[in-house]
């Protein structure tokens, strides 16, 4: 039995074990509710054959849903594993789906409906530290003064006099007091949009990480020696 079919047979298991002790019913030998039963940590009486229906009829709906034929009573190893890789496999792209949707929807992101959602740069970063700064860019997770999910407190930057939200924008791009830093890795004084999010898009990975990187430490200790 390959590793895949092993792990999705166990989470059969957790799902029909509790309806086996109330709902077992006469069931033909070989299919796969039997088997079931006749597992160790069943507790169902062994000669009695568990449907184990309210479980077994919430999986075929989630079949059902994907446009995926699933047969219970299926005793073939390799076709329930295929199955099952199908399954996952169409849930998983369902839920990307969903995000990318619902990222490129949002009315509080600065740059997320902007931002290509196809790029492999994760296998392309040895270094955990790096991806991560990507990741906090393109994200807009860089712990800075604007918060979507927090109003209470200033949003102006603290650095500066231009009475700017401090954003993910106006750090890497506007930000005259990191002025320093965005000419030695990304060229130029100030940032357009447009150039802003050609390097969230991966126009220069590398640059994109040194300029976050040591702006951010530079604010951070101005932010802790000043008590901005």
């Amino acid at each position: 039995m390959v590793p895949s079919l092993v792990f999705s047979t166990i989470i059969l298991v957790i799902l029909l074990t509790d309806n086996c002790r109330v709902s077992g019913v006469l069931h033909p030998p070989g299919s796969l509710p039997t088997t079931i039963c006749d597992l160790p940590y069943c507790s169902c009486d062994q000669k009695v054959y568990c449907r184990c229906t309210e479980p077994m009829q919430i999986q075929n709906e989630l079949f059902h849903s994907q446009g995926i034929r699933f047969d219970v009573g299926a005793v073939n190893p390799e076709a329930l594993n295929n199955s099952f890789i199908k399954l996952r496999k169409q849930i998983g792209l369902k839920f990307l789906e969903d995000c990318v949707n619902a990222a490129t929807s949002s009315k509080t992101s600065v740059i997320y409906k902007d931002l290509k959602y196809d790029l492999n740069f994760i296998n392309e970063w040895p270094s955990i530290n790096d991806l991560t700064w990507i990741i906090k860019a393109r994200g807009e997770l860089i712990s800075l003064n604007y918060k979507r999910y927090e109003t209470s407190a200033s949003s102006l930057c603290s650095l500066c006099n231009l009475s700017q939200q401090e954003d993910i924008y106006h750090f890497i791009a506007i930000c005259p007091i990191l002025k320093e830093f965005r000419v030695k890795w990304l060229k130029k004084a100030v940032l357009t949009r447009e150039e802003l999010i050609n390097y969230l898009n991966g126009a220069d990975f590398k640059a994109l990480i040194n300029y976050c990187k040591t702006a951010w430490q530079y604010r951070y200790f101005l932010v802790q020696e000043f008590n901005y």
